[in-house]
């Protein structure tokens, strides 16, 4: 039986990141491996040109990744993501499984709106289809559970390193009436269930100021989305776009209750 002083919680963050396409979810990551941490990534928006503008040189060597991008007409894109979670190889880089990587390295999948995508190809595909076809409701189902399958396991305890995912937004109407913002994934189903396998769930929201465009990470629920953070007292509702801040605020304060706790318990 393990002691919660040794949660992961301590040491490790798993982030949902969303917001609208252009504001800022990929190039937020620049600050994970300004701040030291190795990043490794499955790229299946092919919209990582913006992070060079934000690493410093330093941070270069730090970020690896893998675009999983299905030219027209194939549908293999998923499935490899799949295999490099349990062997992260492409040419000379050969990182092994997720599962043996440690809490000094972050698993990015950028993003789940078209991770999403490409498993909906997959499952036409595997249903004797072609990629291109519209998909009936075996498809949606299969793509869905599949999508779901990777997100339990990465946010499980397996998987010991650091995880952001990032998706789009998409609007929908609930039961009274009112619409609400959750992640863009495989179906309205899927969507609403996303946020729980995730310790934290942040949005950027974007606003025109004097000073231009100005972008602040989201961090307590609203009318508009429900958010959360494993910090609540320490991290301030909007606070600034700055991930690798965002990680030390949450882990230093699990540490801090957990340690303080266990250690005044023990006297």
């Amino acid at each position: 039986m393990a002691n919660i002083s040794q949660h992961k919680s301590t040491s490790v963050t798993k982030l949902l990141l969303v917001g609208d396409s252009g504001s800022g979810k990929t190039s937020a990551l620049a600050s994970l491996a300004n701040a030291g941490k190795k990043l490794r990534i499955l790229d299946f928006d092919d919209g990582l040109d913006i992070l060079s503008e934000y690493l410093t040189p330093d941070a270069v060597s730090r970020v690896s990744y893998i675009t999983l991008r299905d030219s027209l007409g194939q549908a293999s894109a998923f499935r490899r993501g799949a295999q490099l979670l349990a062997t992260w190889k492409d040419g000379e880089e050969n990182f092994g499984s997720v599962k043996e990587w440690g809490d000094d390295t972050v698993l990015v999948i950028d993003s789940l709106t078209l991770m999403g995508e490409a498993a909906l190809r997959g499952a036409l595909v595997f249903n004797n289809k072609k990629p291109t076809e519209q998909p009936t409701q075996p498809e949606w189902g299969t793509a869905a559970r599949d999508v779901q399958n990777i997100l339990q396991y990465i946010t499980g305890d397996e998987v010991k390193c650091n995880v952001v995912v990032t998706s789009h937004i998409q609007y929908m109407e609930g039961e009274l009436g009112i619409a609400k913002a959750y992640p863009t994934s495989v179906g309205s189903k899927l969507s609403t269930k996303i946020g729980r396998y995730f310790n934290c769930v942040c949005r950027i929201d974007s606003k025109t100021t004097s000073k231009g465009n100005e972008r602040s990470l989201r961090t307590v629920s609203d009318n508009k989305m429900d958010l959360k953070v494993t910090a609540p007292s320490l991290i301030e509702p909007n606070m600034e776009l700055d991930l690798s801040k965002l990680f030390t605020s949450i882990q230093a304060n699990a540490k801090s209750k957990l340690q303080t706790t266990t250690t005044k318990g023990d006297k």
